[in-house]
């Protein structure tokens, strides 16, 4: 009986398949049992991403002057970076399907949380010594 259930709930969706990286995956599996602990509700990642997708789409503007427009980076990484880049992506290429752009788009990730939780510390500690 439960199973017909969740069979007709699933019957009308549609999946959304998105490949992350071992950190992202980690933060939103911690976020997730974090909300459970907290609130003790049922959540999974897949009801708190497309919750994501929803929030997303009812806060954002809708027309063509508002299509959010890409940004660009060209970085500059020299022949030893580079080559070493290759490598990990040829080695993880080798079990999965990979890409030098989720490599590249997870360190940026990890050293903008990693900075942002010290810059946070600097900046309350400038301001507190200002007053």
């Amino acid at each position: 009986m439960e199973n017909d259930k969740k069979k007709q709930q699933t019957l009308g969706l549609k999946y959304v398949n998105l490949s992350v990286g071992e950190y992202l995956f980690g933060r939103i599996d911690k976020h997730i049992r974090s909300l459970k602990f907290l609130n003790k509700e049922g959540i999974n990642k897949r009801e708190w991403m497309a919750s994501a997708i929803r929030e997303k789409l009812a806060t954002e503007d809708v027309g063509v002057d508002k299509i959010p427009r890409s940004k660009y980076f060209n970085i500059p990484v020299d022949e030893h970076l580079h080559s070493k880049l290759e490598e990990r992506i040829g080695f993880i290429k080798k079990f999965r399907k990979y890409s030098s752009k989720q490599l590249v788009l997870e360190a940026i990730l990890e050293k903008l949380e990693r900075e942002e939780a010290k810059t946070a510390e600097l900046v309350e500690k400038r301001h507190s010594s200002e007053n």
